[in-house]
């Protein structure tokens, strides 16, 4: 290979023979400070809060980590004055007495979750939600709504059960400790 400014070749290009490994110069690690090894405090999070602290208006540690590491939030989110405080209308589908009336389906079910659940969700809300997965699971035909807001299709989808099945259990893993606990019990 050869690098040329202008035309001028800068280097000739030589021919290599043969390959002659050379060993990488080895540095020795420095030890982290006991005080800001992780590793090593018995509550891990301290530093994080005490960062936190630093701001103005935090918001809680928990729902910075599930934002960042665990759910994307929607690009309108971020738009939202009120982000990151931007929950889930969890509580209000799946809490009320109307919700035998409802029409789900799983796609619904995952962007029901998508969003951070409040921290004093009820076990209630959340067994209704998983009644709800478990009655669309394995069903050949699901109601379908078009976008223009026409009649309502009735459509095979059974095959999609397994990546929105995967979607549930990923983005509800994050949310409150109980929930994937209902979700992957197995109902006798």
């Amino acid at each position: 290979m050869s690098i040329a400014i202008y035309g001028e070749v800068v280097v000739e290009r030589t021919e290599v023979s043969e390959y002659e490994p050379k060993p990488l110069p080895a540095s020795a690690p420095i030890p982290l400070s006991p005080a800001l090894g992780l590793a090593n405090s018995v509550h891990p999070t301290v530093l994080a809060e005490q960062l936190l602290a630093l701001m103005p208006s935090p918001a809680p540690l928990a729902l910075l980590i599930r934002l960042m590491f665990c759910l994307k939030p929607e690009k309108e989110d971020w738009d939202n004055p009120h982000f990151p405080y931007v929950y889930s209308n969890f509580e209000k589908t799946f809490g009320g007495d109307d919700i035998e009336n409802e029409v789900f389906d799983l796609e619904s079910l995952v962007q029901a979750v998508s969003k951070p659940l409040k921290e004093d969700v009820s076990a209630e809300s959340l067994t209704e939600f998983v009644g709800k997965m478990r009655d669309l699971l394995g069903s050949d035909v699901r109601p379908s709504f078009p976008m223009d807001g026409s009649h309502l299709t009735v459509m095979s989808q059974a095959s999609d059960d397994a990546y929105y099945v995967a979607k549930l259990i990923t983005k509800s893993a994050c949310q409150q400790p109980l929930f994937p606990r209902i979700l992957l019990v197995r109902e006798p």
